[in-house]
């Protein structure tokens, strides 16, 4: 972060004395003055750097997500003073006046510090206690630019420089394989080699959009160990293994395929179906000859159903399953009708008796816990909740284990009491108000809304300072330890797994 900050303060110093430096028509001190202004800039924004400690404090969320909140009140009044600066140095020495639009010409001096300053948050992965001063920096470079149509060639330069920050920062450190678009979105295939260790072997990643599908060490010995989600220890992988330990021979249904993970988290004797719509999913993850190779070596004889997942498992015979996994959620377009009362009764009926459904919510944007939670008490079933930690493997970086926010669901509580759990913070969830997700009635606004004013998080981590505005005296005790359910001990690892 001390980096990004430096670079970004000696770059915008830099343009601002180079746009400055050449003579054009105005006064050398008024030119000499704004150069001042754009170096004390500077110095602020090191001194903010070397210093952020005393001006901001560092807290990670439920979801594993670093963020970045004003320490004291004042700081406000350091960040205000720092935009005016940058604001009146860009004016002063990038603006030319070729007509007598001061009011564009000030929009475009204001547009840019604030787009300087986005991408610094986007670059550090923070936000200052709330998103909604991104939506405002948003807000005001879109007027910019309307009032702005003059300066199309400034302004493209701007966003064109933009774009490339951003696409080099994720491309850093890897190589792109695979890249390709469906109706479905863009699927890539990212490899990262570790240069400093000629042992390590190479990992893969499958990326859609800007969503992790799942990753792979793309070497023997190492291809059957699932990452990411789908780690055993992580609560997506406990709850996986808790399952299919109930049988003997387990019959699981997965929606949405991803790379695949979930085929090294069964037994040899396992039978695994597969619901996906992207037939480009498919051909990268259970395909001969494809980027990923967890169903072909785990689950070669896997079944695939080509399509939309609730209208083929609809299909399916009553009672067919053990485990039903629905993973296909991404953070910017979800598939909402997979997450109604209809479609959880669905699930719950094509599922055995002792039977249980998985749900993995994992999203940046939206509170799918807390929909999910509403869906599971109109239909008056039962459920557990967990979020797990990382989860550090050799070779993997941060891809070893992520962060899971997983829900399972049963018919009855007796078949969430018997299962083998291996976490130990697994507990009840209670539903906030409001109506459930239906076939009729979705509620996409709330769970956006409650995803990004932090409601979501503090229902998964009620005693977080700050919460207190969130929750009713009866939910913050629904959240107390005494709710947690307590876990069967561990089964044994499945064989494929690490």
């Amino acid at each position: 972060m001390h980096a990004a900050l430096i670079v970004g303060a000696l770059g915008g110093a830099a343009a601002m004395i180079a746009a400055g430096w050449e003579g054009e028509g105005r006064p050398p001190p008024m030119r000499y003055a704004f150069l001042g202004l754009a170096a004390a800039h500077a110095l602020l924004v090191i001194w903010i750097a070397f210093h952020v400690d005393a001006y901001f404090a560092r807290h990670t969320s439920a979801q594993g997500e670093v963020r970045l909140e004003l320490a004291q009140p004042w700081t406000i009044l350091v960040l205000i003073t720092s935009f005016l600066l940058l604001t009146f140095a860009v004016h002063g020495t990038i603006q030319r006046r070729r007509d007598s639009n001061s009011v564009g010409d000030f929009a475009i001096g204001a547009a840019m510090p604030t787009l300087v300053f986005l991408i610094l948050l986007a670059l550090i992965g923070s936000s200052l206690d709330a998103t909604k001063m991104i939506v405002i920096g948003l807000g005001f470079c879109c007027i910019a630019i309307l009032l702005n149509r003059g300066k199309p060639i400034m302004m493209g330069a701007v966003i064109l420089i933009s774009f490339l920050i951003i696409f080099f920062d994720e491309a850093m450190g890897s190589r792109i394989i695979t890249q390709e678009r469906s109706f479905f979105g863009v699927l890539r295939t990212r490899v990262i080699d570790d240069s400093s260790d000629p042992r390590a072997p190479a990992l893969r990643i499958l990326m859609h959009g800007t969503t992790i599908h799942g990753a792979q060490l793309a070497a023997p010995g190492f291809s059957r160990m699932p990452l990411t989600y789908y780690n055993p220890h992580t609560a997506l992988g406990d709850a996986i293994v808790a399952g299919l330990a109930t049988r003997e021979n387990s019959s699981l249904a997965l929606i949405g395929l991803g790379a695949g993970s979930t085929a090294c988290l069964m037994r040899p004797s396992d039978r695994l179906t597969i619901f996906e719509i992207d037939p480009n999913v498919v051909r990268l993850s259970a395909m001969p000859g494809g980027d990923f190779t967890y169903v072909p070596e785990c689950q070669p004889h896997a079944d695939i159903r080509l399509g939309d997942a609730r209208l083929q498992i609809a299909n399916e015979p009553d009672n067919s399953y053990n485990v039903i996994v629905v993973d296909a959620f991404t953070s910017d377009a979800i598939p909402a009708h997979l997450l109604t009362r209809e479609a959880l009764a669905l699930y719950l009926r094509k599922a055995t008796p002792d039977g249980i459904v998985i749900l993995h919510l994992s999203n940046r944007n939206l509170a799918l816990v807390s929909e999910a939670a509403r869906v599971a008490r109109d239909l008056h079933v039962p459920a557990l909740y967990r979020l797990s930690d990382r989860v550090n493997m050799p070779y993997t970086g941060v891809f070893g284990g992520l962060p899971a926010s997983v829900m399972i669901v049963a018919r009855d509580a007796r078949t969430l009491s018997h299962l083998r759990l291996q976490g130990s913070d697994w507990r009840l969830f209670p539903a906030p108000p409001g109506a459930g997700w239906t076939d009729d009635y979705i509620n996409m606004a709330r769970a956006l809304w409650e995803g990004l004013d932090g409601a979501e998080n503090c229902r998964i981590s009620p005693y977080v300072e700050g919460c207190e505005r969130f929750l009713t005296p009866a939910e913050r005790a629904a959240a107390m330890p005494a709710a947690t359910v307590s876990p069967s001990p561990a089964p044994p690892s499945p064989r494929h797994a690490p």
